[in-house]
């Protein structure tokens, strides 16, 4: 009785080690795959394929000066470009690309949203790819709204198939030194005639803008025959009506009219109208 009671004392134990042995191999293999993990990620990331639509953001960014998410996704992110979730994409292609150095997000305006800026490592790679950006620069946060609106209208334009080029300020101030103020902009149109244009947040007072239409008349930016002001509210687009009530060549908008119609849009002055889509 007494060497069957060991037997069985014996099995149990046997027992009992084979389940901590079996136990501590399970927590050595879930540990051991944890190591695996962290060592396989970073592998991962070594390598970059730059694409041909990094490179278009890149240097639309320096063009531009910085890009939010939303913008890149509405440009370069369209669903029949085969994005299904273009917002979301946009947004994991920028971590990515961030996290090689060639762009990076940072704060644009008070309540965090963050803007995409090119890096020095990403000007590089357009270089490298035999394109000619201009050179990084910084966000200025007291024009940041009104350097975002201008890329609103860039977008538009572009996806209404307005435009056959876009002359940004930071090219016309790279190519007009001694010029103290440049347009915004300066846009052809597939019909084979330019516009400048003027994106506006706050009223400059009546004597600035006499001196800016004075430029203007005097063709300090070359030949330019139409000048296409979106105004930030009503009362400043009257206000700036009321200076220009003999000039046929400069045509106003509200930006929120603009967003929200689109090919709709009317553009106006005291004289004259047009619907935003007859220019196409």
């Amino acid at each position: 009785m007494g060497c069957e009671v060991r037997g069985l004392k014996e099995v149990r134990e046997v027992k009992e080690g084979m389940r901590m042995i079996e136990t501590m191999e399970i927590q050595k293999s879930g540990s051991e795959e944890k190591v695996r993990k962290k060592k396989y990620y970073p592998r991962a990331y070594k390598r970059l394929l730059i694409q041909e639509r990094d490179l278009q953001v890149m240097d639309y960014c320096l063009d531009q000066k910085f890009l939010t998410v939303e913008q890149i996704a509405r440009r370069f992110f369209r669903p029949q470009e085969g994005a299904k979730h273009p917002l979301h994409t946009a947004y994991r292609r920028m971590l990515t690309l961030q996290k090689f150095g060639m762009v990076k997000l940072v704060p644009y305006a008070p309540g965090g949203q963050k803007g995409v800026q090119t890096t020095e490592l990403g000007e590089r790679e357009l270089l490298n790819q035999g394109l000619a950006p201009l050179p990084v620069c910084g966000i200025n946060y007291a024009t940041a709204e009104h350097d975002r609106r201008v890329t609103d209208v860039r977008i538009l334009f572009e996806d209404l198939g307005l435009l056959s080029s876009w002359t940004s300020d930071r090219y016309l101030k790279s190519e007009r030194v001694r010029v103290r103020r440049v347009p915004d902009a300066i846009m052809r149109f597939k019909k084979d005639y330019q516009a400048a244009l003027e994106v506006e947040i706050a009223w400059k007072g009546k004597e600035r803008y006499q001196e800016i239409f004075s430029d203007y008349r005097q063709k300090k930016f070359g030949e330019v025959p139409f000048l296409f002001y979106v105004c930030n509210t009503l009362e400043q687009l009257k206000n700036l009506a009321k200076l220009t009530e003999h000039y046929k060549w400069v045509y106003y908008v509200l930006y929120e009219q603009l967003v929200q119609k689109g090919p709709e849009t009317v553009f106006a002055n005291k004289l004259d109208e047009f619907r935003l889509k007859e220019l196409a």
